[in-house]
């Protein structure tokens, strides 16, 4: 058994390692905004912290338990091993994986390490995971609430498990938002499966007591959720479009980002289903052992039964958001599959301990599991290592000389410079998107709907960072612009004041 398990944690620690040290955490945006806001709540302890140099931002009214675990860190740890903190949040998972898997399978090894391997090997939980993120909190949670309820489901166990249940949907709440949106829908999805009204009033038990953990704080992180659904709701079809080039005063009309997120056509429906496929084969490929065996090891196996539900609910979500246009609003919908993972994992390490045999249509998927991930991890790193090859990376150059400039709004295109400007500069910088107040970014994000002269003598803008042939010329033409500084690729514009 120790055997297993030191395997496992191998070949779930090294892929996240070595991607790690190619990419780093420092990469991410996210890094240099939960930065800034631990940072800023271990100055005086305010709660939630007033991060002014986003002037964008309505207020910091995000789920409040991600960050302040990470300011209750030692600093020497936080400043130490950031880059490291969601893999290990995603080990403290495998662990509740590997020990649910223990105990529903009677203590089969084999099922242990089957299921720990297919969830080690699962492409989105390594590529995300190199990030400061508090998805991996929020999926814990939601595994901890779907384990217990199916512990209050067998006749011996006691109801009052349900408190339980309704204390760990409640920190979802205030933990991560997509991650309450999917909970939301499970409870709603498997009380219709299973015609029980208890997992359908999970839903109000859990914000109610969600209020009352936070003082009445969730009551403005549900303003700030609805804020940025609604936000959405209006710019799915812009989501990572390219902010000039389909801006209607600086682009061409007619013209599609090539990275845009929701393409048309065929184009787009290949992509779509690429992402959903490649980003975690184990979910899909279940199919594969279970329509084989005609589901025989469902029927009369309630654990089984329960768990495919589960898979099956979350992967209809990620599909549903994926694919319907009037739930697009509520993230991209592959993320979802972040949180497929446990329970498709959790199904693959049960099917492995039937008595019968799993067959052979399981052991041929679970090999089309491993090579469909490992294939997508290694075209992700020859992209990352192509990437940084033809990369001339100037920022820090920029971002230094920033620092020791006159102190203005900055402003840039694309817009995740901003971030790590807010972070190591002392300028204001004209970014938000965090907690609340979506509606202000309607003028420059997801796409420029004012005209550029008109944005800076609004915000009195200083500085204007962008990287040569980003910016269509006439956007270029208009900026009012006293002189321009060139750091390799990036092109800094010293604004004229108004």
């Amino acid at each position: 058994m120790l055997t297993g398990v030191l395997l496992t944690a191998a070949i779930f620690l090294l892929p996240r390692i070595l991607l790690i040290q190619k990419t780093g955490a420092e990469s991410s945006v996210d890094h240099w905004y939960w930065k800034s806001y631990v940072e800023a709540l271990r100055f005086d302890w305010k709660f939630p912290p007033a991060l002014s140099k986003y002037l964008l931002d309505a207020g910091q009214w995000y789920p409040p338990l991600y960050p302040i675990f990470l300011a209750l860190l030692p600093k020497r740890v936080f400043e130490g091993y950031t880059r490291y903190i969601a893999a290990f949040i995603d080990l403290a998972r495998l662990a509740l994986l590997m020990a649910a898997i223990w105990r529903l399978s009677e203590g089969s090894h084999w099922a242990v390490f089957a299921g720990g391997l297919v969830y080690s090997t699962t492409f989105i939980l390594i590529t995300y995971n190199t990030q400061l993120n508090s998805r991996g909190f929020g999926a814990i949670l939601l595994d901890l609430a779907a384990l217990l309820y199916l512990g209050m489901m067998s006749p011996e166990e006691s109801r009052w498990i349900y408190i339980s249940v309704v204390l760990s949907c409640a920190l979802i709440l205030l933990m991560h938002k997509m991650t309450t949106q999917l909970l939301w829908f499970l409870c709603l999805a498997a009380a219709i499966v299973y015609g029980d009204w208890m997992l359908a009033a999970l839903i109000p038990f859990s914000a109610a007591m969600a209020l009352l953990i936070s003082g009445g704080f969730y009551w403005k992180v549900a303003r700030a959720h609805w804020d940025i659904v609604a936000y959405w709701n209006r710019n799915w079809q812009w989501l990572q479009a390219h902010p000039l080039m389909e801006s209607p005063i600086y682009g061409d009309p007619g013209y599609s980002s090539p990275g845009k997120f929701h393409q048309r056509g065929l184009a787009g429906i290949y992509k779509h289903l690429s992402y959903l496929i490649m980003y975690a084969p184990g979910v899909w490929l279940l199919a594969l052992p279970l329509a084989a065996a005609g589901c025989r090891q469902l029927h009369g196996n309630p654990d089984l039964a329960y768990i495919a539900v589960w898979v099956g609910v979350t992967a209809s979500f990620a599909v549903i958001t994926t694919f319907v246009p009037v739930m697009k609003c509520l993230g991209s919908g592959y993320f979802y599959l972040y949180n497929a993972a446990f329970p498709a994992a959790l199904l693959w390490g049960l099917l492995a301990a039937d008595p019968k045999g799993p067959g052979g249509y399981y052991y041929a998927g679970l090999a089309m599991v491993l090579m469909l991930s490992a294939v997508g991890y290694v075209m992700y790193l020859r992209r990352q290592s192509r990437a940084q090859a033809e990369a001339e990376d100037k920022l820090p150059e920029v971002i230094q000389y920033l620092a020791t400039a006159p102190k203005g709004v900055f402003f840039c295109y694309p817009l995740q410079m901003a971030e790590i400007a807010a972070y190591k500069t002392h300028h204001s910088v004209l970014w938000g998107g965090h907690g609340y107040g979506f509606t202000k970014l309607d003028p420059i994000f997801p796409r420029l709907l004012k005209p550029i002269r008109e944005v800076a003598s609004e915000y009195d803008l200083r500085y204007f960072l962008t990287i040569e042939g980003w910016a269509p010329q006439k956007f270029i033409d208009d900026l009012p612009a006293e002189k321009v500084l060139s750091f390799g690729k990036y092109r800094l514009y010293l604004l004229c004041k108004p």
